[in-house]
């Protein structure tokens, strides 16, 4: 009953509470974060180091990615789903 004591504001003769959650938001470390910085075996000690090293691995994922869908084929030609004489294009009698 104490933390309700201590948050209440009277305006007027009219009490408020003003809830307490006790941790602010501000503070609170992504998990991911603190993933990255327990597994480094030390090299990474500062949220913001793990926040580029994630940002870091972000940008060579999307790259690999991006190298991946446009990759050509051993004869260096991009590969075509569907080649201009094939059956899909055919008309069905």
């Amino acid at each position: 009953m104490s933390n309700y004591q201590d948050n209440e504001k009277t305006v007027s003769g009219v009490g408020f509470e003003e809830p307490s959650f006790g941790v602010s938001l501000a503070a609170k470390v992504p998990r991911i974060v603190q993933w990255v910085k327990k597994h480094s075996r030390g090299r990474i000690t500062t949220d913001k180091q793990a926040s580029f090293v994630l940002w870091v691995f972000v940008v060579v994922a999307l790259l690999v990615s991006y190298l991946l869908i446009t990759s050509q084929n051993s004869n260096g030609n991009a590969q075509d789903p569907y080649p201009v004489g094939s059956s899909a294009f055919q008309k069905q009698p």
